[in-house]
């Protein structure tokens, strides 16, 4: 009769050699994806063109005045979100607004005066952003990204019960037998890399996960 553990290691292995091929390339490419929108803000503002006012008015309430301006230059808008930053250092105030067209657009205004100083958005960032969170498919791609979380765990999780079948010294964990053979070897390296990344995938599967509620 088959050791149960002997027994599960062929469809675990199989598990975690398929889902590895499958999704290693997505991975890759998301994870690179992941690293350029944490610099999102840094790339839009480095993107943005030098802001100009020629406006000399300074209304008491350049909020205020920003907004109408807005309404008579895109009559029937409307206002989404106002972002106005905290430091003093003369960046404009962006609003988010939805024309009547159905447009969405940055506009980005003076503090002091209220003046439009005109639109900015950067396509392929925006591109970016919409496949890496909703794979290009709104909703539905949300509920796909959390499947591929999903898969990712238990792809990473396979790969753990593989290594914890062969009843492991917890002494060699990070051991590599460099005077074996090559396919030791590369045995070695992949339990090591693979332990090593491991906390690192669960993180990213769970959050992915829970992001997509």
């Amino acid at each position: 009769m088959l050791n149960p553990a002997r027994k599960m290691r062929q469809p675990l292995r199989n598990i975690h050699l398929w889902t590895g091929l499958t999704l290693g390339l997505a991975l890759s490419l998301f994870s690179l994806f992941g690293s350029i929108l944490f610099f999102r803000s840094e790339i839009d503002r480095a993107a943005q063109p030098k802001w100009i006012s020629k406006s000399v008015e300074r209304p008491n309430s350049p909020l205020d005045a920003a907004a109408l301006n807005v309404a008579t230059r895109w009559p029937g808008s409307r206002l989404s979100r106002v972002t106005i930053a905290s430091s003093a250092d003369g960046t404009p105030l962006e609003m988010a607004l939805r024309t009547a067209t159905g447009d969405n657009l940055r506009v980005f205004a003076n503090t002091r005066s209220g003046e439009v100083l005109g639109t900015f958005r950067l396509p392929w960032l925006e591109l970016l952003t919409n496949l890496h969170h909703n794979l290009l498919l709104g909703p539905t791609g949300r509920g796909l990204a959390g499947i591929f979380g999903i898969t990712l765990f238990v792809m990473s999780l396979s790969g753990l019960c593989l290594w914890l079948f062969r009843k492991p010294r917890i002494s060699g964990i990070w051991q590599i037998q460099r005077g074996g053979s090559r396919s030791r070897l590369y045995f070695d390296l992949h339990k090591t890399a693979g332990l090593l990344s491991y906390s690192i995938l669960l993180i990213v599967s769970l959050t992915g996960i829970a992001m997509v509620r």
